[in-house]
């Protein structure tokens, strides 16, 4: 789908670095991973239009949600017990 998700976290360290929150991060690496815009006129041409800028759509919501998510629980496990 994407580019190589080793590059997404040598840039995502460095994010992190310049003091770019956990939460932007997270979505930078999740949506690098999974939102494939180079490969979208091919996934078109073979999936059909509609099917892949939903894919497409729903990867990038998942992107944030998933962010989200790996901040919140990451904040429960540092408060934990």
């Amino acid at each position: 789908m994407g580019a190589c998700p080793v590059t997404s976290y040598v840039i995502g360290g460095e994010l992190l670095k310049v003091g770019v929150s956990l939460t932007a991060v997270t979505a930078f690496i999740v949506a690098w991973v999974s939102v494939g815009l180079v490969s979208l006129p091919a996934e078109m041409a073979v999936m059909g239009r509609r099917f892949a800028l939903g894919r497409t759509m729903i990867s990038f919501l998942c992107a944030v949600a998933m962010a989200m998510l790996v901040v919140l629980v990451l904040a429960g496990l540092e408060g934990g017990p």
